[in-house]
Parts: structure tokens; C-alpha cells; sequence
């Protein structure tokens, strides 16, 4: 716990000292003005685009848990997943939001490295197309062609997607049929077994079938998109005259840039890559600082929701157990 509060600690302190050298360049009064002269109409619109997001995650864990054997409705996981959106706002630790996930999704079964098979899959997935969707929208985008260092970031976390699923899951059958061969005996036998459970469930991942790939890959592809028009509808509020393209992978990057474990919510980090990454359009720091912020509050949605859901339940068995 020591640790964890530690690691949360350093986080909060990366993200005050970001907003206090974006802030240090921006003068209060553009973001408030810029923040002022947003359409709420298209800001409402952007935000209309969460829902439909959260569901296509929840259909997306669906299917990969349904490749594990397990039995979870979409239902079930979208409340899992909402429930980890809140906890993560609060708990400390990078990986706080992670074990809050697999622990709500192996409970009900029990299925302890399925579950955490599912969400090691489900974030390389989450990665690749973000790296993918980033990449085409950086070649279609004629203004970043000068901006090189994107086509080297994209490069690096693709050589780092391939290197993770070999890892992980491409030669897992050729280490199953290792580990069960020359499976110990004695004190190391249990700590096996869990590793050999371990090794199968991400051997169902090495074989997983087109089908599912691709339905899981479409889901996320459809998750991005809404999420990159939902940018787009934002900086329309904001009179920013940037084309889709481009958007798109500064989007990305910034995404990308704010999984790295430095920062609480990625505060800090999305308002200092929005304001540099914007500034070559002739985007001045207020409305830079104004996007990131309506994205912040986007973010968060879900982590509200599952908040109010998880009072509810709570609320509800207090109710329950005074009757």
C-alpha cells in the first residue's frame, strides 16, 4: 500500500507541475474566454458520443471472455467497466484500475487467468489500432507530413505491439507444452499449475480465429472513430478550424502519450501535448488548453456513471439488510 500511495503521489506531483508550466505559458483570462465562447450545443453532441463508447467496450470484453469460457452478459461487463472507471479516478497506483478490473471480472466464475488474459489482449488491441488509426490519419493529413517524429513514435510502439503478443500469446502453446512436460514436483508444484492455467488461457488467444479478431478489432476501430469525431465536434465548439485528419493523430498520440504510468488521469499530460502539438495549426494556448479540458470532462463520463452505480448498489443493500 506504501508503494502504491507512493507511485499516486508521484503522479499527482507530475500532473501539478505539467499544469503549472502550461498554465505558466497561458494567460487565465484565453482559456476562460475560449471556454466561454464554446457552442454548448456541439459540446452536448460530443459528449452524446461516451455512451455508444462504453457499450462497444463492453461488447469488445464480451467477446474476448466469450474466447475464455466465460459467461458474463455485456451487461455485466459494462458495469464492471464503469465500476473500474471510478475506482481508477481515486485508487492509487498505475495499476489500480487494472486489479479493480480483473478482480470485478473474475469474481463471478472465478477464472482468475482468463480474466487477466482477457484484459492483457484486450489492451494490446486497444494500443494497436490507436497506433493504427494514428498512422492514417498522419498520412492523410498533408500539414503533418513535417512532423517526422510521429512516423518514428508510431514505428517504435509497433515493433513494441509485435514484440508484447509473441510474448504474450504468440509462443504461449510452445510454452504450455514445455511447462506440462516438465512440470515439478513438491513445493513448486502449485505455483506450476497456476503458471500452466496461466499459459492456456493465453494459448486460446494464440488461436483465436479471424472472426473474433476481426469483430474485436471493428469494435475498437469503431470505439476510436467515435471518440476522434467526438475531438472534432469539440473543436467546432471551439471555432477551431482543424480538419479531421488532423485531429485524428494528435488524438492519438496524445492518447498514447497519457498510457505511459506519469500522470493522475493524464492531467497535465493531454494539456501539454494538446498545446504543443495544436500550436504549429496556428492554435493559440487558450482554445488548445479549452479542447484538452473538454476531453478531460468527456474522459471522465464514465467514471461518474459508474460511480452513481455503484451507490446505487450500495444504497440498495442497505436498504436490503435494515429490512
Amino acid at each position: 500500500m506504501n508503494r502504491s500511495l507512493i507511485s499516486w503521489l508521484f503522479k499527482l506531483a507530475v500532473s501539478a507541475t505539467l499544469l503549472a508550466l502550461v498554465f505558466n505559458a497561458l494567460p487565465l483570462s484565453d482559456l476562460i474566454g475560449a471556454l466561454g465562447r464554446a457552442d454548448p450545443f456541439l459540446v452536448l453532441v460530443a459528449y452524446l458520443t461516451m455512451p455508444p463508447v462504453l457499450y462497444l467496450g463492453a461488447v469488445q470484453f464480451w467477446v474476448l471472455t466469450r474466447a475464455q469460457g466465460m459467461s458474463q452478459s455485456v451487461r455485466q461487463i459494462l458495469t464492471v467497466n464503469l465500476a473500474t472507471q471510478f475506482y481508477g479516478l481515486f485508487l492509487p497506483g498505475s495499476l489500480a484500475g487494472g486489479a479493480i478490473r480483473w478482480y470485478k471480472l473474475a469474481r463471478p466464475e472465478g477464472k482468475r487467468a482468463e480474466s487477466l488474459a482477457v484484459i492483457l489482449f484486450n489492451r494490446l488491441v486497444e494500443v494497436a489500432v490507436a497506433v493504427g488509426l494514428g498512422l492514417a490519419f498522419w498520412l492523410a493529413d498533408p500539414l503533418a507530413r513535417g512532423e517526422d517524429w510521429v512516423l518514428v513514435l508510431f514505428g517504435v510502439l509497433s515493433l513494441a505491439l509485435i514484440v508484447g503478443y509473441v510474448m504474450l500469446f504468440g509462443t504461449s502453446k510452445i510454452s504450455l507444452r514445455v511447462a506440462t512436460r516438465f512440470k515439478p514436483r513438491g513445493i513448486l508444484a502449485t505455483p506450476w499449475d497456476k503458471l500452466i492455467k496461466a499459459l492456456q488461457s493465453a494459448s486460446r488467444f494464440g488461436g483465436i480465429g479471424v472472426a473474433r479478431v476481426t469483430a474485436v478489432v471493428g469494435l475498437t476501430l469503431a470505439s476510436h472513430l467515435l471518440s476522434v469525431l467526438s475531438m472534432v465536434l469539440l473543436a467546432r465548439a471551439l471555432s477551431l478550424d482543424l480538419s479531421v485528419a488532423t485531429l485524428g493523430w494528435i488524438r492519438s498520440v496524445s492518447t498514447l502519450l497519457m498510457m505511459l504510468p506519469i500522470s493522475w488521469l493524464g492531467l497535465g499530460v493531454r494539456e501539454g501535448s494538446f498545446l504543443l502539438l495544436l500550436a504549429p495549426f496556428g492554435v493559440s494556448a487558450g482554445p488548445a488548453v479549452a479542447l484538452s479540458l473538454l476531453m478531460f470532462v468527456r474522459g471522465i463520463l464514465g467514471g461518474v456513471t459508474g460511480g452513481l452505480m455503484e451507490a446505487w448498489t450500495f444504497l440498495s443493500m442497505q436498504g436490503r439488510n435494515t429490512v
